[in-house]
C-alpha cells in the first residue's frame, strides 16, 4: 500500500510522532512518504520538502502577510493558528509535489500549509481516502488547536474568545463552515488519539459531516516491552519496590503541560504521607 503522510514542519512533538507512523508502516512493508512544508532536521530521503515555484512562493508570502494581519490581536492561549480557512494554496500545487499516487492519504499538523479545500480537492484527484489523525482540536473547531475551557466547536463556534471582536457569525464560525462545506464532501475519517480528544471530536458539530475513529497512540515494542520491575528499578539505579511517578513533557514551561499542578499535587501527597 501506497501511504502518504502531510505535516507542516519535520520539527517539534507532532513531527515526531508523524515520522513514528511513517517509519512504522515502511517497518510493516508498506510504501511511505512523509511530505513537510518547511523541511528543517530529518535526513530522510523520503521526508519531502514541498516546492513552489517563484509564483507560488510569491502567493504564500501575501497568504503569510494576510495571516498576520487577520491575527493582530488574538489571545495566545488558544493556539489560533489558522486565523482564516479560505486561505491556502491552489490545488495544483500539491498535486504537483505528489511523488506518487497514493492509496491513503494521512493528514497531521497542517497548519499554515494545508485547508479544508485542499484536502478535498487533493483526494479528489487521486481518488485516496483521507485520514486526518490529531492530537489537539484544530481539525474541528474555528481556529484553536487548545480550546483553553471554551466548548464553543459543540455548536459550530462563533463568539470566540480567541478573537479581539468576537460575534456569532465572526472569523472562528467562517472557519467552521468552510471545514464542514468542504470536508463533508471528503471521503474523510477524523482519528482521534486519546479518548479525551474523541469525546471533544464527538462533541463538535464538524464531527457530524464525517466519520470518527478513536485510535489510541501506541507504543514501539521493539523498545517497550514487559520486563521484570525489580530488575530494571536496580539497572536505572531506583528504589526497588517503592512506586515512581513519572511525567515528561515536551516543554515544562508550557502552563498547558500542568508541571505547576504536578508540583501542588506532590507537595499535597508529602503533606498527607507525613
Amino acid at each position: 500500500m501506497k501511504i502518504l503522510h502531510f505535516n507542516t514542519y519535520d520539527v517539534g512533538g507532532a513531527a515526531r510522532a508523524v515520522y513514528r507512523f511513517h517509519l512504522a508502516l515502511k517497518d510493516a512493508g508498506h510504501e511511505s512518504k512523509l511530505i513537510v512544508f518547511k523541511k528543517r532536521v530529518i535526513e530522510d530521503e523520503d521526508v519531502i520538502s514541498f516546492h513552489l515555484s517563484f509564483g507560488q512562493r510569491v502567493k504564500h508570502y501575501i497568504n503569510e502577510i494576510r495571516r498576520k494581519i487577520a491575527g493582530r490581536n488574538i489571545k495566545k492561549k488558544f493556539n489560533f493558528f489558522n486565523v482564516d480557512e479560505e486561505i491556502g494554496l491552489p490545488a495544483k500545487c500539491f498535486i504537483n509535489n505528489l511523488p506518487f499516487k497514493p492509496d491513503v492519504i494521512c493528514v497531521h499538523w497542517v497548519s499554515g500549509f494545508m485547508n479544508a479545500k485542499n484536502i478535498y480537492e487533493l483526494s479528489k484527484a487521486t481518488g485516496a481516502p483521507v485520514v486526518w489523525r490529531f492530537n489537539d482540536l484544530n481539525a474541528f473547531t474555528g481556529g484553536c488547536h487548545y480550546s483553553n475551557g471554551c466548548t464553543n466547536y459543540f455548536s459550530g463556534c462563533g463568539n470566540c474568545p480567541a478573537l479581539p471582536n468576537p460575534s456569532s457569525g465572526d472569523r472562528s464560525w467562517r472557519n467552521v463552515q468552510s471545514k464542514e462545506k468542504w470536508l463533508g464532501k471528503t471521503n474523510l475519517c477524523f482519528v482521534a488519539s486519546t479518548t479525551e480528544i474523541n469525546v471533544q471530536l464527538n462533541s463538535s458539530t464538524t464531527a457530524k459531516v464525517c466519520k470518527t475513529k478513536l485510535i489510541m497512540l501506541a507504543c514501539d515494542s521493539k523498545y517497550f516491552k514487559p520486563a521484570d520491575k525489580y530488575k530494571a528499578a536496580l539497572e536505572l539505579g531506583l528504589p526497588p519496590g517503592k512506586r515512581i511517578i513519572f511525567f515528561g513533557a515536551n516543554d515544562l514551561g508550557d502552563p498547558r503541560k500542568g508541571f505547576k499542578e504536578l508540583l501542588q499535587s506532590l507537595h499535597l501527597l508529602k503533606t498527607r504521607l507525613s
